[in-house]
């Protein structure tokens, strides 16, 4: 289990209760269709309901005999049932004794060049370790309505240090490396997802 930066392997038996407060909580048994709005018996929105397309999901994905994936639509969350705040309330709150740091040991990097002359990027940015896997550029294309974003996947060791040393960096997401700054953003595979293409 992951939970806010840290980690454990649960033992059989909270893994157990852990589910059976999922169960009597009611989780197995609310209706969704998962559309987010006025047909969504996961929200009672009244007459309040106002469409919005722009907004994080949390969900919480459950594979046991009984599987389950339920989303909530932030926008909305205050719509909530209240059956479905009470779980949220209780994932929330959960925190199994015996938590260590967790550092992931696969991750996504985006990274995107800033024009010479750009005013976006700070004046004092940090500089990309040697160690990593250079942000240089491939060979400059020709895209007339976009600049294109470099993904980069990495897995390991590797993973762990790109991950610690952006957390500790002065600079947010900016970079230089060879005199060029770089704009890298972090995206954490985790270990129930799948990587496609990881290197395309």
């Amino acid at each position: 289990m992951i939970v806010n930066g840290e980690q454990k392997v649960l033992s059989a038996n909270e893994i157990k209760n852990f589910l059976s407060r999922l169960d009597a909580l009611g989780f197995f048994s609310i209706e969704s269709n998962q559309k987010h709005d006025p047909t969504d018996k996961l929200y009672d929105f009244g007459k309040n309901y106002q469409k919005s397309f722009d907004g994080p999901m949390y969900c919480i994905l459950v594979n046991v005999n009984q599987s389950r994936h339920l989303c909530v639509y932030e926008p909305n969350m205050q719509f909530v049932i209240p059956k479905m705040q009470r779980i949220l309330e209780y994932l929330d709150e959960y925190k199994p004794t015996g938590l260590t740091p967790y550092y992931p040991d696969r991750i996504l990097l985006s990274i995107e060049s800033f024009s010479p002359n750009s005013d976006e990027a700070p004046a004092i940015v940090t500089p990309w370790d040697k160690r990593f896997p250079s942000l240089v550029y491939p060979a400059p294309r020709k895209y007339i309505y976009y600049t294109p974003v470099l993904i980069m996947y990495i897995e390991g060791d590797m993973a762990k240090e790109i991950y610690i040393f952006m957390a500790n960096s002065h600079s947010g997401d900016v970079f230089i490396q060879d005199g060029k700054k770089y704009r890298v953003q972090l995206a954490i595979v985790w270990p129930h997802e799948t990587v496609v293409n990881a290197y395309q």
